[in-house]
Order: C-alpha cells, then structure tokens, then sequence
C-alpha cells in the first residue's frame, strides 16, 4: 500500500499566556496564514487539530473560508484527537506540527520526511527535537499511523495524552535524529508571549523571515542579537 503522509497541526484559541495567538496580525495577515503558507510549500496535505470548544469555531470558519481540512476533537486528550484527525484523512506517516511555530521550515520537514521513510520501518520515530540543535520554533516529528494508534491504545497517564507523542517517543525501537551542525537551541521563533509574538513580527516585516529557510533565520539571529534578546528571558512550558 503506497504511503499517504501528512501534516497535521494542533490549534486551539485557548492559551494561558497569549489567548488567541494564532491568529495574531501580522503584516497583512496572520499567523496561522504564515504557517499554513509554510506548511503548503511541503507540498504534502495537511490539516487542522482543534477541539471542539466553541471557541475554536474561529477554525472552522478559518478553514471554509480557505477551503482547509479541519478535524475537531477533545481538547484535553490531544492523543486522541491526532489519531482521530489522522484517521479520518488517512494520513501515514503522521508528521505533527504546532500552530505556534508559524516559520517552520518546509524543506526541513522534507528532509526529514525522505530520510524517514528511507529506513522502511514502521517503529520508527524521527524529530529535530530528540537532540535539540534547532531554534525551538522549527520542530516536528514523524511517525506511522500504527505508532500513533498505539499510542491511543496504551497511553496511560494525562501527560501521554495531553502532549501526544511522549509514548511513542519511549516505545520506538528506533529514534531518528534530525540535527543542525551548530547548536542554535538557545534560540526561540515559537509563539507563546507578547515578547515571542514581538521578535516574529519584527522578523517578518524587516526581514522578510517569512519567505526564508531555517538556516537564514538562524543567522539573522546570530547576527543581529538585539532580536534574540527580546524573547530569550522567555522559559517553555513543560512538555
């Protein structure tokens, strides 16, 4: 049977420290428009994970208006609603991303993908997360429908559920490591404050980050460490 990957991307309104975020301007649009854009640029399919609050109708309403797919399932066992969402588009291997990253690097994701499927495995597990040596902001992971439903299946505790992938992480027989040369970890492009929203925006509007790879971003970093000092106070939520 042929592979079928897919993207799929968890996003909800609610969020303790920037509620709505994802739909925060930028420019002329928002952004969700500049990780979807991103996301369109894999030329894979992808879609929306997001719950079924009414909150998240904004998702929906999103989605008709750009002729998206949108899955909407339990908000607080995301592990189900990722293997719901997979199931229903028939994606596998699974590659699950988050809707606050909006630069994500679509030829990262690429990459990982090709040298994921080369291995031919099933029980594989493959992230430029597992070893951090990218900016927080550009992860992903990747893994078969098989892995994800037995996740469903055996995930016991609320942090399996809630985070999605911590099972399968402990259970693949063999993890895949997607790393940068230079440890850029330090770094952060994701969006969970005023100050993460802050450093994308200026990123986008001065210099255009939107339309650029991960390894340019990186380095407009590097070299102007006046942007990396606006959010790099900022600490992450557990995982």
């Amino acid at each position: 049977m042929k592979k079928r990957p897919g993207i799929i991307t968890q996003a909800r309104m609610g969020s303790t420290r920037l509620p709505g975020k994802v739909f925060s301007s930028v420019g002329n649009g928002n952004l969700m428009d500049i990780h979807l854009g991103r996301l369109r640029q894999t030329g894979l399919e992808f879609a929306i994970a997001t719950t079924e609050k009414p909150d998240d109708d904004a998702f929906i309403i999103y989605g008709k208006k750009y002729e998206l797919n949108v899955y909407r399932g339990s908000e607080e066992n995301v592990l189900l609603r990722f293997f719901e969402t997979a199931e229903y588009f028939e994606f596998d291997p699974v590659i699950r991303v988050t809707s606050d990253c909006p630069l994500i690097d679509p030829a990262l994701i690429l990459r990982g993908l090709e040298e994921h499927l080369a291995f031919e495995r099933n029980d594989l597990y493959t992230s430029n997360t597992i070893e951090r040596t990218y900016p927080r902001g550009f992860d992903f992971e990747i893994f078969s429908f098989d892995m994800l439903r037995a996740a469903k299946e055996h995930a016991a505790t609320a942090f399996e559920k809630e985070h999605v992938t911590p099972w399968i992480r402990a259970n693949a027989e063999s993890l895949h490591h997607i790393t940068d040369p230079e440890n850029h970890s330090d770094l952060r492009v994701t969006v969970d404050t005023a100050e993460d929203l802050e450093l994308i925006r200026q990123l986008v509007l001065e210099h255009r980050a939107h339309l650029l790879p991960a390894q340019e971003i990186t380095r407009i970093l590097t070299t102007h460490p006046q942007l990396a000092a606006i959010n790099a106070h900022i600490r992450q939520k557990e995982e």
